[in-house]
């Protein structure tokens, strides 16, 4: 499996797999975490409305952060 901390280290792939250079992508990153929370308020991974559950981000999330 391709992680971010040996991909970043590859400049070439990561702007062949992203369309981003690394400095980019760590631009976008706080930009879109919070649109990603905005929008799993409202929805399900799914995409179906959220109605009783509200979305929690679990400690053994499949993508942590450091």
């Amino acid at each position: 499996m391709t992680n971010f901390d040996d991909l970043s280290k590859k400049p070439s792939r990561f702007l062949s797999l992203t369309s981003l250079t690394v400095e980019e992508f760590l631009a976008v990153i706080p930009v879109f975490a919070i649109k990603f929370q905005q929008h799993m308020e409202k929805f399900t991974l799914e995409g179906k409305i959220r109605r009783k559950r509200k979305y929690i981000e679990y400690k053994n999330a499949c993508l942590p952060t450091k």
